[in-house]
């Protein structure tokens, strides 16, 4: 909406504002002149965020992109000869009704707002998915975004034919919408047959869970219903499977993946996990052994690559790290976020540059934690004696609306030794499931180590 939507509305107006026939200097005039460049300004600012972001392909090959491009218009003209030679005539017809109306200065329909507005945004759409690189080969996924262009036409069907028909009789009108809607109809029937599957779709992972659970299940009375997989696999396991199971789609960290779903579906107790090694997404081994230990049956898939279903029984895999009294979590120093700091790929320890500068130095782990009271644990060292004031420690919670400091204290040396500094903070009912993070910092007297920080809850 704000990268393009915007720029597409405040440049019709600006159009609007100088090719109209009574073009004058005034109040609307200059406020659509402001508009039109802070939009302008607004899309500058959204194509360089997005060809600098980590999902972008900014110097993707564009001739490359163009040549798919080219390919999936010539295998449409081939499939839907109908529906394309509409669309292509859709196009044509609103360049020309633009290009007529600006170059004669004649008066303003009341459809040129209209006109403009869908013909800009189709060029903004467009520069998007380039930038975005979606016609890069290994995201031919992504090409799914161009169904807008074909379409999004057919919702203003009627407009191709006001345009040329405009003096011609209402049943004259019926009967052309009517020849139109009819072709339409034949077109997609024309595809049905091509496109349609028959047959039984049972996919290798669905037959993987399906067969670990009924290998499980023969050791036990007990039927799993439950699981966690990652987005990618989550849908396809759930819809596909021959039994009565729900996946639901986690992140690495086992926190719920908020996309395209249920949030008061989730649960906080589960059965198995589908691990997948080749997706980024997948549940994080490590994490999972972390918060529930080895799991009490483990199957291995073989027509799947690198996946494994890890059983932990009826409600024996938890996803949230702090669910009852008594549950600890640790973290590696690596595992947080680090400035002006480096990580010793030895022990995953965290270490202050060279050159001192006062600030932060580790800070996270930004986990949603429960109502309740905490205690932390943070292992670290310093070359400084222990009567020295090196920096210190602080716990922020960040909800929705603000971040609160909880605690703070002071870090001092500890003569290379290594040492703990222990704290307590309470989220209270309104900041719970807020994100919390324990930060180090240093006032640039002595370097300072990190190693580890854990939390438990306590109450």
């Amino acid at each position: 909406i704000v990268g393009f939507t915007a720029p597409s509305v405040t440049s019709i107006l600006l159009v609007f504002a100088i090719f109209r026939s009574n073009f004058s200097v005034n109040l609307k005039t200059i406020s659509t002149l402001l508009a039109g460049t802070a939009a302008g300004v607004i899309l500058k600012f959204a194509l360089t965020t997005a060809s600098t972001s980590n999902y972008i392909l900014a110097n993707s090959d564009l001739l490359g992109q163009l040549k798919a491009l080219g390919t999936i218009i010539f295998l449409s003209i081939r499939d839907m000869p109908v529906v394309m030679l509409f669309i292509v005539s859709f196009y044509v017809m609103l360049i020309w009704k633009i290009g007529n109306t600006v170059k004669t200065r004649r008066k303003v329909s009341s459809h040129f707002y209209l006109y403009s507005f869908i013909l800009i945004s189709v060029i903004y759409t467009f520069i998007a998915l380039v930038i975005n690189g979606v016609l890069v080969a290994s995201r031919y996924g992504m090409t799914r975004y161009f169904l807008n262009f074909y379409w999004f036409p057919i919702l203003f069907s009627w407009l191709i034919y006001d345009a040329f028909f405009q003096s011609r009789s209402w049943h004259f009108r019926r009967i052309r919408n009517s020849s139109f809607l009819i072709a339409l109809l034949l077109s997609s029937y024309n595809l049905i047959p091509r496109g349609a599957f028959r047959g039984s779709y049972y996919p290798p992972i669905a037959q993987c869970v399906d067969t670990a659970l009924v290998r499980y299940e023969l050791t036990t009375t007990t039927q799993l219903e439950n699981g966690i997989s990652s987005y990618v696999l989550a849908r396809t396991i759930t819809e596909f499977s021959k039994r009565d199971i729900s996946i639901f789609q986690v992140l690495p960290d086992l926190s719920p993946s908020f996309w395209v779903n249920n949030r008061t579906h989730y649960r906080s107790l589960h059965d198995f996990a589908v691990i997948s090694q080749p997706f980024e997404s997948t549940p994080n081994l490590e994490v999972l052994e972390k918060i529930n230990g080895t799991p009490e049956y483990e199957f291995s898939c073989k027509d799947t690559e690198r996946t494994k279903v890890l059983i932990y029984g009826k409600d024996e895999l938890r996803t949230e790290k702090f669910l009852d009294v008594g549950d600890r979590y640790a973290w590696k120093a690596c595992e947080l976020l680090i400035h002006n700091s480096s990580v010793a790929q030895e022990d995953c320890s965290v270490t202050t540059q060279p050159k001192l500068t006062p600030g932060i130095v580790t800070f996270g782990p930004y986990e949603s934690l429960p109502k309740g009271r905490y205690r932390f644990n943070i292992q670290y060292s310093s070359p400084a004696v222990a009567t020295e004031l090196i920096g210190e420690w602080d716990v922020i919670i960040t909800s929705a609306e603000q971040s609160v400091q909880l605690q703070k204290g002071n870090l001092n040396g500890t003569s290379n030794q290594g040492s703990e500094v222990s704290g307590t903070f309470e989220v209270s009912e309104e900041y719970a499931d807020g994100q919390i993070q324990v930060r180090t910092s240093i006032n640039g007297s002595s370097p300072l180590t990190v190693f580890e920080l854990d939390i438990t809850k306590v109450g």
